[in-house]
């Protein structure tokens, strides 16, 4: 069994939990809201890989764009995907949805 498939599930996992996040209490939110680093920290049992650990730190540029950077640890076996890039939006109500 391939070690990919696992890693990219936890990830988006991860990132699902992360971003799940809504922008700064604000009367209107917009891109401009989200902007900065911010930092991740998470554990649990993903269902057939294993115990996890992960940190990571994720910045928002305030136009729309993202960047993160993640380490993992996954059944005591230390995984580093690579930084990734995306997109974000933060709607007038403060939702924040990402890509």
């Amino acid at each position: 069994m391939s070690h990919r498939n696992p890693i990219w599930l936890l990830t988006l996992v991860v990132l699902s939990l992360a971003i799940g996040m809504q922008a700064e209490d604000r009367a209107v939110c917009s891109n401009a809201a989200l902007h900065g680093s911010y930092g991740l920290h998470a554990e649990g049992t993903v269902i057939g890989v294993g115990d996890f650990a992960a940190v990571g730190r994720f910045t928002f540029d305030g136009k729309g764009n993202l960047t993160a950077k993640l380490f993992v640890r996954v059944n005591g076996n230390n995984i580093e995907p690579p930084p990734f890039t995306g997109t974000y939006s933060v709607s007038p109500d403060c939702i924040v949805t990402d890509t």
